[in-house]
């Protein structure tokens, strides 16, 4: 035991000193920032996802989870997610996500079809898709936002906004006209 200077008291005996402290440490910044960047990633990712939607056709032919687009007026605006068999066994379902901006898209009344090469009495049509693929495009439409619909097995012959008159031709036989087909 080491002994203390003659005139000093003993450590023992020293009256204990309380600092007083900050009750902030800079220690606890990394987690406060840490929280902040976590609640704004969160915020952006629920802001800026996509709204889901569900489509069902008779066929999935050349379509592919995680590769076909659904497109309006050729520019990109949402991804097939997933592919899967109804229950019934009689179509297919298609889960998709399309943009936040397309969302007024969305409507009871919107129509999707598959674009795919064809070949008609009125022409040839979805040739750009030999190389591409095929995709899915829409035609927006009106009423109440919708998530579920129902695919067309080929497009509409005219788009809802096309000007003009409508005529219904009925005959005993068809020839050669065709929807689209000029008169």
């Amino acid at each position: 035991m080491t002994q203390d200077p003659p005139g000093r008291p003993a450590a023992d005996d020293l009256p204990a000193v309380v600092e007083k402290r900050s009750r902030f440490s800079i220690v606890w910044l990394i987690p406060i920032l840490a929280a902040v960047l976590g609640a704004w990633l969160f915020y952006k990712h629920l802001t800026e996802a996509g709204i889901p939607v569900t489509l069902t056709f008779e066929t999935a032919d050349g379509l592919e989870a995680g590769k076909t687009k659904i497109l309006f007026r050729s520019v990109e605006i949402g991804l097939v997610d997933s592919i899967e068999v109804t229950e019934d066994s009689q179509h297919v379902r298609l889960h998709a996500t399309i943009d936040r901006k397309a969302e007024s898209y969305l409507r009871q009344s919107t129509r999707f079809w598959v674009v795919r090469p064809r070949i008609t009495t009125s022409g040839i049509s979805g040739l750009g898709t030999l190389l591409s693929g095929a995709h899915i495009t829409l035609e927006p439409g009106s009423g109440k936002p919708a998530h579920e619909f129902t695919g067309l097995e080929a497009p509409p012959p005219l788009a809802a906004d096309t000007p003009g008159c409508r005529f219904i031709l009925r005959s005993e036989a068809i020839g050669s006209i065709g929807d689209g087909s000029p008169i």
